[in-house]
């Protein structure tokens, strides 16, 4: 007869979603930083003008994402010199 085993259940996968929320972009020379960082996350399907408004706009930048992805890209906007702040969906 087999006993059975007390193991622990395999760990789920994280399945929620996060936003990536803008929160300031500091001077000039980052928001143009800011906003080449944006053009390249969304793979250049905005121009240059949609990028300039949702920049300006200081609000969710990307949305639907993994915690992975979310940080991934916080520290590409901080690099930009960006404040960013991921928020749970």
């Amino acid at each position: 007869m087999s006993q059975p085993h007390d193991e622990d259940p395999e760990p789920q996968a994280d399945t929620a979603r996060y936003s990536l929320v803008l929160r300031s972009i500091g001077g000039l020379g980052n928001k143009i930083a800011v906003i080449q960082t944006t053009r390249v996350v969304h793979e250049l399907k905005i121009g240059l003008m949609g990028a300039k408004d949702l920049v300006e706009s200081l609000g969710v930048v990307c949305s639907g994402l993994t915690l992975e992805e979310a940080q991934a890209l916080a520290a590409q906007y901080s690099e930009a010199g960006a404040s960013c702040e991921i928020q749970r969906e």
